[in-house]
């Protein structure tokens, strides 16, 4: 293969790769934001359960055991 077919075949894998590189980078943004979107979510979720949990009277002997309750404390 002479040199002008190899710098145009390099040439061409460089654009895929820069091309390639892009699409991934795109891809891992909108991952993040999709991340961010379902913590915040998780976040709002858990103060309604908190706020829910504390609007139900209920005393603490009736729970047989700490780690069978079904809306566990958060730290």
């Amino acid at each position: 293969m002479d040199t002008d077919g190899r710098v145009d075949e390099l040439e061409i894998k460089i654009a895929f790769l820069e091309r390639l590189v892009g699409d991934l980078s795109t891809a891992l943004q909108q991952e993040a934001r999709a991340h961010a979107s379902l913590a915040e979510r998780t976040d709002t979720l858990e103060r309604a359960l908190q706020v829910l949990a504390a609007r139900v009277p209920r005393p603490r002997d009736d729970l047989a055991n700490a780690e069978e309750d079904p809306v566990p404390s958060s730290g």
